[in-house]
Order: structure tokens, then sequence, then C-alpha cells
């Protein structure tokens, strides 16, 4: 029998009702899938800023099987050089090595602890398509999924190991200022070791210890309301190591450097957001302080247009960050304002001056590994003039120690040269 119009019609809005209702049933599972993830699936992330975030990397990398490594991105580290006197020099021509991190895009499968966890690295958007509204999208992250709250937690235990063992064996870093007025920091630079740096007898342990002493107090400081932040000012010609113990210092407590050239700095401002950024129990250092004009001259602002007022709130103000140490350097105590030497905000003055007969042959004995075959008098000299010295005669000791000699006798300072009594 023939299919009228009437019919076709009926089969079309069958057919239609057919499709519209596997749309809505597809839409109600789709829907129902999401709601069962959304209350069964557990995501965490690492953002790339998380201090972190490369050794969860490394972390990774130990975990994925070898035929799953198929896309990292491998990391060159240089060998480590020593430091001896003022000079860092490298003892060892060790070969570089390679790290590698993790670097894959796509959703890998991976065991913590028993729980099968999917992991994907999730890089930064390009600048034309920030999200200002999702700034987490705006670096790279690694990304965890779990099935179960079991897994969520394993995943948080071994992020937890990774933490641990980063402090752990966490070297301090160097940040330096750029041009931006922000912070960067240089991993390759060296902690330097407090036996390094060769002081007058006793003066860069007493430093390391009334350093350590004020980490040590927070709990003290707070519970009695005091702000817990130390000044040092440490004045002394120039090659006399202030800037090498404030590295020593540091290395020696775990603690990083925070170093900006007060002539960089735009304005009081900027000073302010920059030491905002500070992390507790860090060293802020700032050299050459007498080269500041607004710390001699109140009255002015500085060239870099900081005042002396919003510098003395940095040191000791309502917005001076919890924690902080500030090294300041100078050549010439004198001339500062003594506003800047206030208890409170500078809390100990330290000398660093000229080396004595006693210092000199302890560097000596740093260098050559030896000491010298009678004391030398360094005859008003810097450590950084003695490590010269050393340094022309990289291999020859008894070289240097006749040199140093002959300087003394011609300075008055000796009866006679190394020549003669040999």
């Amino acid at each position: 029998m023939p299919t009228t119009t009437h019919d076709r019609t009926g089969i079309i809005s069958r057919t239609t009702e057919t499709a519209t209702g596997i749309r809505t049933l597809v839409e109600t599972a789709s829907r129902a899938h999401g709601w069962w993830t959304a209350r069964t699936v557990y995501k965490l992330a690492v953002g790339g800023h998380d201090p972190i975030y490369r050794s969860v990397h490394q972390w990774v990398i130990g975990l994925l099987p070898d035929t799953e490594k198929r896309a990292v991105k491998v990391v060159s580290v240089f060998p480590v050089t020593t430091w001896v006197g003022g000079t860092q020099i490298i003892r060892s021509l060790a070969a570089p090595r390679l790290s590698t991190v993790y670097d894959d895009r796509r959703d890998h499968p991976i065991v913590i602890d028993g729980h099968r966890i999917l992991i994907r690295f999730s890089p930064a958007v390009d600048a034309a398509g920030s999200n200002h509204d999702d700034p987490d999208r705006n670096e790279d992250r690694i990304m965890f999924t779990a099935s179960s709250r079991a897994g969520r937690d394993a995943v948080l235990t071994g992020l937890q190991q990774v933490l641990e063992r980063q402090v752990k064996n966490r070297k301090p870093s160097l940040w330096l200022m750029d041009t931006d007025g922000d912070w960067n920091r240089r991993p390759d630079l060296p902690p330097r070791p407090l036996s390094s740096v060769i002081l007058r007898a006793g003066q860069a342990e007493s430093l390391s210890h009334d350093l350590g002493r004020f980490l040590a107090s927070e709990t003290e400081y707070t519970t009695r309301g005091l702000p817990w932040h130390r000044g040092y000012l440490l004045h002394g010609p120039p090659g006399t190591g202030k800037t090498s113990i404030v590295r020593a210092l540091a290395a020696e407590h775990g603690l990083d450097i925070w170093y900006a050239p007060l002539g960089d700095v735009r304005g009081d401002a900027t000073l302010q957001k920059l030491l905002d950024k500070v992390q507790p129990k860090s060293v802020v250092l700032l050299e050459d302080i007498d080269v500041f004009e607004a710390a001699r001259n109140r009255d002015i602002a500085g060239g870099s247009g900081i005042s002396l007022s919003g510098f003395l709130n940095v040191l000791d103000g309502v917005a001076t960050p919890h924690g902080m140490v500030v090294f300041l350097t100078t050549n010439d105590r004198s001339v500062l304002d003594p506003a800047l030497l206030r208890p409170g905000r500078i809390d100990r003055v330290e000398h660093i001056g000229l080396p004595d007969t006693e210092q000199t042959d302890r560097l000596f004995r740093a260098f050559y590994r030896r000491p010298p075959f009678r004391p030398i008098d360094p005859a008003g000299q810097t450590p950084a003039d003695l490590v010269e010295t050393f340094k022309r005669h990289m291999h020859d000791p008894d070289a240097a120690e006749q040199e140093l000699h002959n300087i003394a006798f011609r300075h008055g300072h000796g009866n006679t040269t190394l020549e003669a009594i040999a």
C-alpha cells in the first residue's frame, strides 16, 4: 500500500522525537557523569611559581616507567666551586651533569603508594591568551588526578615528602633585583662556607652565634610583642670581607640573600613592595649605604627617589617583614645619619678592619694548606690584596710569602727581606 503524506509526516515526527529523546538521554548521562566525576575524582595541581615545582618534576620522573619517559626536558648542572679568602676558586674540573624534568602534555598513569594516579604537565598560556580571571592558568602546572580520596591523600603525602627532602637538602639562593623592580633568583651561585671567610680571630663565629640566637628566638619575640627582625651594620675599608661574611652567614644558617642596589630603586613604594616579597628568615643585603644620599642627608631624597623616612620605615616600621635580617655595609660609618643606627633598626655594629698578622697567616693556610715559614706582616693590605698575591703565585707558596715579606719591608713594617735570610 503506498505511503501517504500523512504517514511520512508521522515517521518524521517519531524520528525527531526519538533523536530528541536520545539527545536528552545523552545530556542527562553527561550531567550524571559530571556529577559523579566531581564527587569521585580528586585533582591536585602544583604551580610553576611554587618553590617545590622543580623537585616535583624530578619526583614524577622517578615514578614513571622507562617506557613512559617519552618527553622530558634536560637541564644542565655545573660543578660547585669553592672559596678561599675573598676569591672563588675551582678546585675540581668535574664534568657538568644533566638532570631531567617531566615535560609531557599527555595524561600518564603512575602508581603512588598503590594508587593509580594520572599526571599531566599543563603549560602556561602565552601573553596573548592570558586569563586575568584565572591567574593559575598564567603559570606552568603539574596536574595529579586521583579516583579516590585515598589516592588523593597518597599524592599529598608524596608531595609532603618532596617538600621535606627539599628543605633538608636546600641550598640558599641569591635573589637579585631586576630592572623592572622585581626579584630574579640566581641558583647557579654556590653557597659560601663560613670557614672560608678569614676575619679577626673569633669575629665570624661571634656574628654567627648572634644570628643563630636571633633566628631561634621567634617565640620569645612574639610572646613579648616585639617585632621579630634584626639589623646589622658592617663597616670598614673596601676589600676587607664585609660582603663575604654576609654570604657565609646566610649559607651557614640556610638563609636566602635578597640584594637590591638602592640606586636602582625608584622610590619608597617600590622599596616596600620589593621587601614585601622577601620570605621570612631571609637576609636583605644593602651594600655601600654611605653612597645613598638620603642616608647622609635627611633633608633630601636619594638619587633613586628613596627618602630617609621611607628607608627607616623599611628597617623598623609597621610593614617591616616578619623575620627579616638586614645587613648594611659601609666604608665610612661616620657619614651616616644617626637615625639609621638607632637600636631596633641596627642592633649590632661590627667593624671589619684590616687584617693583623694572625689573620694573614690563617688566610695563607686556607689558600696553600700549609703555614708560612714565618709570620707575615700584612703591612696595611686588605684581604683582597693578599688574595691577589696568592693568585699570582697559585702553585708557589714560597714565592707568595717572599713577595709579601718584601712588601712589608718596603713599607717599613719589617727589618729584613726574605731574600736576605734565604
